[in-house]
């Protein structure tokens, strides 16, 4: 399953299918809810799936309590190798 969570009304697609999720995949600057603000809201309703995050700006300093809580920064624009290697890499924190 994979569907893009950029708003709020998209947090219950994560409470309806949390047990099928085993990775959220971000942009980290969107409209409405940011990456911040969406992985806090995802962990507060007990998220404890690995996070990617995607941004075209270098690692964001104010997210290091975010990045020490297992999530993967990677800067686009990416080639699908380094994409691969973010995915397992996410995946090794499960």
């Amino acid at each position: 399953m994979c569907k893009k969570l950029n708003s709020a009304s998209d947090l219950a697609l994560y409470e309806r299918h949390q047990k099928a999720i085993a990775l959220v995949v971000s942009d980290w600057i969107m409209p409405e809810m940011g990456g911040r603000d969406l992985v806090r809201a995802l962990r507060a309703r007990g998220l404890d799936k690995p996070v990617l995050i995607l941004s075209g700006h270098p690692p964001d300093p104010q997210a290091g309590d975010l990045q020490e809580a297992g999530i993967v920064w990677l800067q686009k624009p990416l080639t699908l190798e380094r994409l691969a290697r973010g995915v397992a890499e996410a995946l090794e924190k499960l």
